[in-house]
């Protein structure tokens, strides 16, 4: 994947966060926008994961120790596959 589609896709997050920090009325929007790109690298282009074989004793793993941008991977997992993009506020 170039870097171009990377970035289409890290915006298409950066706007669902807002979004979805819009309609709870509440959120670190800050923190979620400065991971944003990290986090779509990391499982778009160099984590070894699948959606369809979440259980993958081989499969790549992520620690996100700062809580507070919990909502941008979940917005990632679900780009990604791994969450259906309706259960996002059922997060919030």
């Amino acid at each position: 994947m170039d870097p171009q589609e990377l970035r289409v896709i890290a915006n298409r997050i950066r706007r669902r966060d807002v979004t979805a920090v819009y309609e709870a009325g509440a959120g670190h929007i800050g923190g979620e926008m400065s991971v944003t790109d990290l986090l779509t690298a990391l499982y778009f282009y160099t984590m070894k994961v699948d959606p369809a074989a979440p259980l993958d004793p081989a499969r790549d793993r992520l620690v996100l120790s700062k809580g507070h941008t919990a909502l941008a991977l979940y917005i990632v997992l679900s780009e990604k596959g791994f969450i259906a993009k309706d259960e996002i506020s059922t997060f919030l």
